[in-house]
């Protein structure tokens, strides 16, 4: 009898299932890193934008809460591609760094997407830029590494 290697115990866990670890991660932790990045890089678009701190707390605390919507979107549409990518590459040549860039990218273009039918302004794009960067990556991430035994 031969040992099952974890790359045939992969490609064995039917496609339904990998589709939905990927929803799963994305639409979990897509608006709670939207909410974390949101706060903060609302912070840096507000203190770009004007020369007074006033009323930056309040500033960040909206942002993060606009981060919410935002990450989950943009968590559902890169976890699942990116899950999806996972399949294809062998067990050993997998990296972390090249998922998260992807998911990154993928962000990126997810946030451009959401740019056109927002609020098409120079801050509404820095913040989607960097918002939907840092939810790609770290979702993009986590799905690629996520068990399909979760189901």
């Amino acid at each position: 009898m031969s040992a099952a290697t974890p790359e045939t115990l992969r490609l064995k866990i039917p496609l339904f299932k990998q589709v939905l670890v990927g929803l799963l991660v994305g639409a979990t932790l897509g608006p709670l890193i939207g909410w974390f990045s949101g706060t903060f890089v609302t912070l840096f678009t507000s203190a770009w934008l004007s020369d007074s701190t006033r009323g930056m707390r309040t500033t960040a605390f909206v942002g993060g809460l606009i981060g919410i919507p935002f990450g989950f979107v943009t968590g559902v549409l890169v976890a699942t591609p990116v899950r999806l990518l996972f399949l294809s590459f062998p067990e050993n040549r997998i990296k972390l760094w090249l998922l998260a860039t992807i998911g990154s990218l993928f962000g990126i273009g997810s946030s451009y997407l959401i740019h056109q039918f927002w609020n098409p302004s120079d801050i509404s794009f820095v913040y989607l830029i960097v918002h939907g960067a840092a939810v790609g990556g770290v979702t993009g991430t986590v799905a690629s590494l996520a068990k399909p035994k979760w189901l």
